[in-house]
């Protein structure tokens, strides 16, 4: 990790007027202009989580004005605070980044409709397709993304635009790009580690901390194999580790034979159908039956193998592959009658 440099407050940045801010008749109109599937995102899984036990200091407004001192990235294009959707963190120090997409491509506008709405949400920073970057919390400050006071009170967050709706939502170069030089800047300033842990110091993901499939598919898989941590240190200037002894490793592309591992995912959906209680994972394809999966941690509560919306599961074991549909890009393992995505399996040792 570099050195950590002392923190120095920072405004790059053009600040938004109120002239700027779309008015309650605006929000209306633009929010009409959002697709269903990515506005129900925002209204269902972010916002504010604060425990009702805890002292509102930021109550009135007029105390939660922007001050002299904060700071927001020096690679933020426009900044806007006064919208006052974020929190005190109470003393703590931001030590993740917690990568969020908006499921969607949206403009500036669309997204400020978005926060400004009756949801209670703001992330720290929003990168755009267009490579506009608009910080919206200030650093010192709890966001509203998460949907989680754990996660966001030491958090700090991105929302980024996609440029493919729906299917592995994918992201632009340009604004991954521009997401790991703020995250090495915010490594600089923080000490925040680039490598992922699930809800520890360093990337986090949004789904680590709710029942969502966010940052979806293709971002998910860069951060897991590790793209978005070289990405990151590259812009730090850390050199790649010493490239090991050549070992021959599992190419990933299934085959009839291949042995293949489960990754962990979230029950979406429960129901119970002839007397057999199966869950809905949107990653893994579809319902399948719970007796086939273990839970894999307590976010729940409990890891006591008794599932609820919410839990994370996995499929135990190693499994053999026993057909593959690469149209569909799903595989069947020996001895199940229903098919899985492939994404969601890692394959352990090459088939035929």
């Amino acid at each position: 990790m570099s050195k950590i440099i002392e923190l120095t407050p920072t405004i790059k940045a053009v600040m938004m007027t109120k002239e700027d801010m779309l008015s309650d008749e605006e929000v209306k109109e633009v929010l009409a202009t959002i697709p269903e599937e990515t506005l129900m995102y925002h209204i269902d899984l972010m916002g504010d989580d604060t425990p009702d036990d805890l002292p509102d200091e930021d109550a009135e407004p007029s105390t939660r004005m922007v001050r002299k001192g904060y700071t927001c990235s020096d690679h933020a294009n426009y900044y806007y605070w006064e919208h006052h959707k974020w929190s005190s963190r109470w003393g703590k120090k931001p030590n993740r980044v917690v990568w969020h997409h908006m499921a969607g491509n949206l403009t500036v506008k669309q997204f400020m409709a978005i926060m400004l709405s009756a949801r209670q949400m703001s992330p720290t920073i929003s990168i755009h397709t267009d490579g506009t970057v608009y910080a919206w919390v200030p650093e010192e400050m709890r966001p509203w993304t998460t949907g989680s006071y754990a996660a966001d009170q030491t958090a700090l967050t991105f929302e980024l635009a996609n440029d493919q709706i729906g299917g592995d939502w994918h992201i632009s170069n340009k604004v991954l790009d521009l997401a790991a030089q703020i995250h090495a800047e915010w490594s600089k300033r923080y000490g925040i580690p680039t490598t992922y842990s699930y809800r520890g110091a360093g990337i986090n993901m949004h789904k680590d901390w709710a029942a969502t499939s966010c940052p979806g598919p293709y971002l998910e898989n860069l951060i897991r194999n590790g793209t978005i941590t070289a990405k990151i240190n590259y812009y730090l200037g850390i050199k790649p580790d010493p490239t090991p002894a050549p070992s021959k490793k599992p190419d990933q592309i299934l085959t009839k034979g291949s042995k293949v591992k489960s990754y962990g995912f979230l029950v979406e959906q429960l129901k119970k159908e002839d007397g057999v209680w199966l869950m809905y994972n949107s990653w893994v394809g579809g319902w399948i039956p719970c007796a086939d999966v273990d839970e894999v941690d307590a976010r729940d509560g409990k890891k006591d193998q008794i599932v609820h919306v919410g839990s994370g599961c996995a499929f135990p074991g190693t499994y053999t592959i026993a057909e593959v549909d690469p149209y569909a890009d799903r595989c069947r393992f020996e001895g199940f009658k229903y098919w899985v995505k492939c994404r969601c399996v890692e394959e352990v040792q090459e088939g035929r």
